[in-house]
């Protein structure tokens, strides 16, 4: 679930929602519909029902990709097997600026050469693969829909030892180039046959077993959600 916090108020107002219907980008955009309407200002209003799949299916009828193997380091370098019944969980670190693409590289290449440092020494950990998962907002290629639903799809950009930030960025847009982000992952077609709940399950089971042996698919995301607007422009 996403939750979005407004503090500024003698009470603060919680917009609470459940990411099997929206995404990060449909809740700002709905937090901030509620918040033009507060302000007697028309909302911008967000009808339309396209998802992500919508459009996959008409920019890339029939395509798939696979999801990345469980073979990334760890943003603190790899850790052996965790004992205990220790669960996964994520870190989230914010920076208070727009994700331009020169910031983002250089996001990328300082998480990349900290990943090395911290396996430390010069063997299988050192040179393991470091990548990074970027949600893409998929509203770019319908921009004529207003939507909160889900509408975004993961990119996967890895870097080398000692790669410049422009490594990160050269990549990103070769495979935004490529609409990749539109692509489907082939997991899905697994969700649509067992279905969501047992999915869940399953998912989250092969998430705690490789967390247990120290696997990860990617070493971190770096997303971009935005600020809610409270006052008038």
């Amino acid at each position: 679930r996403d939750v979005t916090g407004v503090q500024t108020c003698a009470l603060p107002i919680f917009f609470r929602s459940l990411h099997a219907v929206m995404d990060g980008i449909g809740t700002l955009s709905w937090a901030n519909d509620c918040m033009s309407a507060l302000r007697r200002e028309t909302p911008t209003g967000h009808a339309s029902r396209i998802i992500d799949t919508d459009v996959a299916q008409r920019l890339a009828p029939g395509r798939t990709r696979q999801r990345p193997p469980a073979d990334a380091l760890h943003p603190l370098g790899r850790p052996g097997p965790v004992n205990g019944r220790e669960t996964f969980h994520w870190q989230r670190v914010t920076i208070p600026r727009r994700f331009e693409s020169h910031v983002l590289g250089v996001v990328a290449a300082t998480l990349n050469n900290l990943a090395r440092e911290n396996a430390g020494g010069d063997g299988d950990d050192r040179q393991a693969r470091v990548r990074f998962n970027i949600p893409c907002d998929l509203r770019r290629h319908v921009s004529s829909e207003k939507t909160t639903g889900n509408m975004f799809g993961p990119l996967f950009v890895e870097m080398t030892a000692g790669a410049h930030r422009d490594q990160f960025g050269l990549q990103l847009v070769r495979q935004l180039y490529e609409r990749q982000d539109v692509i489907p992952l082939s997991f899905l077609e697994q969700v649509a046959a067992t279905g969501l709940d047992r999915w869940q399950a399953i998912l989250a089971d092969l998430l705690e077993q490789q967390h247990q042996q120290g696997l990860y698919q990617f070493t971190a995301t770096l997303s971009q959600l935005g600020q809610i607007k409270i006052g008038r422009a």
